[in-house]
Order: C-alpha cells, then structure tokens, then sequence
C-alpha cells in the first residue's frame, strides 16, 4: 500500500457505511445512534465467509472499545461505548460547562439521574449487562444494531466452532494523556502507556477498583465462552481527539480496524488458490494477521479440472417448494482481484407449503442468582474413609507446595461462565512420591460483586489469599489424617487433596 496506508483504512470502511448500488458484501459495525437505535448500547455486526469476497469494519473509535472474532467461516465484531458502559458521565453545569462534581446514574437518554456520590456499584452492574452480556446474547427484545451474541455462534456447525479456530482481538484505548506537554500528548504509538481499562490505568474514580478490572473482566468472559487457554491478541490505540472526532468524511485512519476476506480463486485449477482472511489496525501497511487455508466445503468454491480453468460456483441454495426462474451476473471486486459470479435473481413457487410454518421459540429469562457475599465459609474436610491406604502429608511440604501453586503466572480470574469450563488443576509429587492436588472452581449459578473473583486474591489485595485458604484446608481439618478439605471463598471454591493415589 505504501504512502496509501492511512488512506486505505478509511476509504474502505467509507465504502462499508455507503454502499454503492446496494452492495451488501462491505459492511461497518454500527454505533447505534442512527433511526430508532438508542444511543450508548453495546452493537455487533458480522459477515459469513462464502464465496464473495467480504470486508467487515469497526467504525473509528476514540475512547471505546471493540471485540473481534474472526475465523474460516466468518467475521464478527463489536462496539461497547466508553460511556456510558465503562464509566458514568459527569453532570455539566449547563451555563459554564464545567463539572458540577456530581454524576449520572450508569443510564441511555438524556433524563438521568444526578448523584452526590459516584455510582460504582450501579456502574458495575450496567457494564456486566451491556458488556458482559452482550458477548453471549443480543439484547431482549432484540434489535437490528445488536445482530448476534456470541454463545450461538460458537455452537457445534456455528461460525465459530472449534474446526473454524477463532480467532480473537480486543481494540482498546491506552490511558487518555490530558496534558499538553506531556510526550505522549496526540502521539499516535504511545511509549510506556498502559490500557485504560487494565490496572494502573484511568480514569479516577473508575467502578472496578477492587474488582478485576474492566478490561479483564472481558477477557474472562471470552475464556468462558472460547475455553480457558484461548489467546486473546490485545491491539492498544491511542484516542485522537484533536482531529474531526466523528471524522464523518473517512479521511482519518486513526481508532479503525478492518477485516478482510478473499475467497479461493477458482480460475487457479492447478495448485488451487488458498481462501484467506486479513486484518488491519489503523495505519498498517501490511496485516496484523493473515491466515489462509484450503477452501472449505460448505460454504465455498472449488476449481473444475474438467473445464479448464471455468469457475464452478456453489451450488444454491434452492428454497424448499422453489426454482430458480432467472439468474444474474455481477461482479466483485475486492482486494485487487474482480470475481464474476452467478446467482438466482427470482424464484417460482413449485409446491405449495402443507401447513403453517411453526411460531418462532419464545425465550424464557432464568431468574436472577442472589449475589454470594466476598468472604470465606467454613472448611468442608475431606472424610479420611474415601481415601484407603492414603500417604503421610508433610505439614512443610504441604504450605511450600500451596505458595507454588497459588504464585502460578497462569492464575488469572474466574466468573459465572468459568463453571462451564474445567478447573484449574495442579499435582504435585514431594520427594517421598506423595500426591498433593490442588484446584479452584467456580460454583455453579453462583454471582458475586463485580462479576468475576482473582484466583490469586479472591477477597482483593491484603485479604486473604489463596495460599492462606489452601493452608486452610490443611490445618483446619486435623482428624483426617492430613487428607485436606475445600473452602468456598464468594463463588471461588479452593479444594486441597492430600495423598491420593
């Protein structure tokens, strides 16, 4: 691309929000606040990968943030507002536009409530919903800004099964520099610059502290849905201010991401070409990622050996009682390469339908799990009788070993969709060969405050750590022979084994 990389961005994802003639191929997330749509609420769009070149773009973003999944059968991403999911808008003198010092209540429209104190609780709970949520289901009702969750989507035969490998990115903003002289101040690449969301980070006051922080607290939930040891590639921009923030002309390239994807060029019979996706942050002139593959069956296209280097297109998808009556030719065209292709421009009816078609499957809301208190319960011991011929547990071994397992780098958070995945599982072996085993779980329709719990931390910093309660299970349960117990902490339930075979 070259001198044009900045430019590239941003016309392409001009051409994702005003079509020419009606194409539908190039779409953008939208934001919104067009039409009916209630300004502020978390919105998604995605595209299937066929047989038609696609591009999907997130739109510019300048303090918010976006999730991306992308695998070999299709694109989808999101746009979660700053405010008001991450943070409540301050209320603004109306003459002097200056902060009052008081808040508005986490909220959409414009007849929200003012508060003395900051919201941080109502903050938390609007962001598990609008953020949180979203990333499982649309909204109920469902609306047209909001096209899919991800839950159905990852679904055995759905977008983003495992034979798709997903891949996943999270576009965030670093902490916003305020500061005229400082260095960073309107610089497009940072240095030294943490997220907004992660911790340290801004602004102050902010709902998570305490909790795990925001930016975490959606990378757990992507784990609940994709599985525990997914990567998630964090890609950091810094909010431009300065320039045309809406940039309504698409002449900035600035907080736009754009995904891309070529279908196998079927006039290429011997090798066939490769399908492929692509991605662009910002001003890249080459891919933040590619990833190419063999064409897959369904959808897809395939070369024809016995026609030469004629395109066979995929078979259409006939409506059931139908026939295609007439077809049409267009072209398109997409990352340099033009495709004509056929499709059915009318159907006739062929067979007339039986009976009504069923109703559409109501959904049913499960009702609300009271929140579990962020302390720790009683020791459940383990009963020495389930474990026959057991070894002898060293006391010393036992509190080393627990510090080993609990300063693990692989510990992170848990929150309600962690109880649909495995725990997290250690053994250890002492010297003498015997067995400690060590595991955390979420329990199971369990809430607590903030949604998500620190494994290491489960009451916060300075509190009782899980070094401490796994100790616990040991020097609180004396008759058992040194066997262990669990403890509930919140909705976290650590689970000490000793000398099991």
């Amino acid at each position: 691309m070259g001198g044009d990389a900045v430019k590239f961005i941003a016309s392409e994802s001009n051409l994702a929000k005003n079509p020419i003639n009606g194409n539908t191929d190039a779409v953008i997330v939208p934001l919104g606040n067009e039409g009916d749509a209630t300004p502020g609420k978390t919105t998604s769009q995605m595209k299937e990968f066929t047989d038609r070149p696609v591009s999907l773009a997130v739109p510019r973003l300048i303090g918010c943030t976006s999730v991306i999944v992308v695998s070999k059968k299709g694109v989808w991403a999101n746009h979660i507002w700053d405010a008001p999911i991450f943070r409540p808008e301050q209320d603004i003198n109306e003459e002097t536009y200056e902060s009052t010092g008081k808040w508005l209540t986490p909220g959409f429209g414009f007849d929200l409530e003012v508060v003395e104190q900051f919201p941080r609780q109502a903050q938390l709970t609007f962001f598990q919903e609008h953020a949180l949520q979203r990333l499982h289901t649309r909204y109920d009702p469902p609306d047209d800004e909001h096209i899919s969750g991800l839950d159905d989507l990852r679904k055995a035969g759905g977008m983003f099964d495992e034979a798709s490998e997903p891949r996943i990115f999270m576009f965030s903003p670093y902490v916003s520099i305020d500061d005229e002289k400082d260095p960073n101040y309107g610089v497009e690449h940072p240095q030294g610059l943490n997220a907004a969301w992660d911790r340290p980070g801004n602004p102050e006051p902010r709902a998570d502290e305490g909790v795990a922080p925001f930016n975490e607290q959606i990378r757990a939930e992507l784990r609940g849905i994709f599985g525990a040891e997914t990567q998630i590639d964090t890609v950091l921009y810094a909010p431009d201010l300065d320039e045309d923030p809406e940039d309504v002309s698409f002449n900035l390239h600035r907080g736009r991401a754009l995904i891309q994807f070529q279908p196998g060029d079927l006039s290429q019979c011997d090798p066939p070409s490769k399908a492929k996706w692509r991605i662009w942050f910002e001003g890249q002139t080459e891919p933040q990622d590619t990833v190419e593959w063999d064409p897959m069956d369904d959808p897809s296209q395939w070369c024809d050996p016995s026609a030469g280097t004629k395109r066979l297109r995929l078979r259409w998808k006939t409506p059931t009682g139908s026939s295609c009556a007439s077809t049409a030719t267009v072209s398109q065209c997409n990352m340099g390469a033009c495709v004509p292709t056929s499709s059915c421009a009318s159907w006739v009816a062929t067979a007339t339908p039986t009976s009504e078609p069923p109703p559409p499957p109501t959904q049913t809301e499960a009702p609300p799990q009271p929140t579990a208190p962020l302390e720790v319960n009683p020791v459940q011991c383990h009963d020495e009788k389930d474990f026959p011929g057991h070894a002898d547990i060293n006391p010393r071994e036992q509190t080393i070993k627990a510090a080993v397992f609990c300063i693990s780098e692989d510990l992170g958070y848990m929150g309600p969709t962690s109880a649909r995945g495995p725990p997290v599982h250690l053994r250890t072996t002492d010297d003498s060969g015997t067995n400690y085993d060590w595991t955390i779980m979420w329990d199971a329709g369990c809430t607590v405050e903030g949604g998500l719990q620190s494994l290491k931390d489960p009451l916060g910093e300075d509190k009782n750590t899980c070094a401490e309660v796994m100790r616990g299970n040991y020097d609180k349960c004396p008759g058992n022979g040194g066997v262990g117990g669990r403890t509930k902490v919140g909705c976290l339930i650590y689970d000490f084994t000793g000398g099991r075979g």
